[in-house]
């Protein structure tokens, strides 16, 4: 009588292990492989958002997001859409620009009349 440990459990799979459990060079859990056709979840989301892009009605609607966004916020819409289509060597000169921009609208907020104390 053969022991239950004598038994493979996928006679069909080349499952070969090393006593201690990690397989062996050339050992395949799978022997079938990843089924033709087959998508991953990624790829459907991918494919999905694509087919929402393409609607008419859902673009005005980004377009009017992001044109409220850009009035709204300039400095987080400039870091956040302009700057990674800029070229990489170009980005840290844009960036200093940005942070000049905001440090200038910053000092005209905090104009003559606000309760901060200038240091010299």
């Amino acid at each position: 009588m053969r022991g239950m440990s004598d038994i493979p459990l996928n006679p069909i799979s080349k499952i070969d292990r090393e006593p201690n459990g990690q397989l062996r060079p050339g050992s395949v859990l799978n022997p079938n492989g990843r089924p033709v056709g087959s998508y991953s979840g990624f790829r459907r989301v991918m494919e999905t958002i694509n087919a929402m892009m393409n609607d008419p009605k859902v673009q005005a609607k980004l377009q009017e997001a992001l044109r409220k966004e850009a009035e709204e916020h300039p400095f987080r819409f400039a870091r956040q859409f302009i700057l990674p289509g800029i070229p990489y060597k170009d980005r840290k000169a844009f960036r200093e620009r940005i942070r000049a921009a905001e440090q200038a609208a910053y000092e005209k907020a905090a104009g003559p009349f606000s309760n901060e104390l200038k240091t010299q």
